[in-house]
């Protein structure tokens, strides 16, 4: 599947991307969206804000070209919030609302999921968001 990232000419230049700790699984996963969702709701931030990497270690770099995800919609939640004390219009930023969606062992590379229930994921060039993801309520 190596060659059949989305963003696999970004991805390829960088040492162990996607992490060799990635996997093929079928998840739920939430992504803060705009209400409709559209493909920006789905960039990575170093395609969003390329500037902000250019100095970072390859496995930054590797995390910024992935799609943030959680497990779930509180957890979503709870980091919106989190972040929102320090930047506190991240929230428009982002959409204001939360998406839900299947991710399957076809659509791409997840990686473990963090303490935030925050996790990775590095898309494959056939994955549709249209076809995956639903607005299912505010931030």
């Amino acid at each position: 599947m190596s060659s059949n990232y989305k963003y696999n000419k970004e991805i390829s230049l960088l040492s162990k991307c996607p992490p060799t700790d990635a996997s093929c699984k079928d998840i739920v996963a939430w992504r803060w969206t705009a209400a409709p969702i559209t493909d920006n709701c789905f960039h990575p931030e170093a395609l969003n804000n390329p500037k902000r990497f250019l100095d970072s270690s390859d496995y930054t770099k590797c995390s910024a070209w992935a799609v943030s995800m959680f497990t779930s919609k509180a957890d979503a939640k709870e980091r919106m919030d989190q972040l929102c004390q320090n930047n506190p219009k991240l929230r428009q930023k982002k959409g204001g609302h939360v998406s839900r969606g299947s991710i399957t062992v076809s659509d791409g590379v997840v990686t473990e999921t963090d303490k935030n229930g925050h996790f990775n994921f590095h898309p494959s060039n056939h994955f549709d968001w249209k076809n995956s993801f639903v607005v299912v309520g505010s931030l």
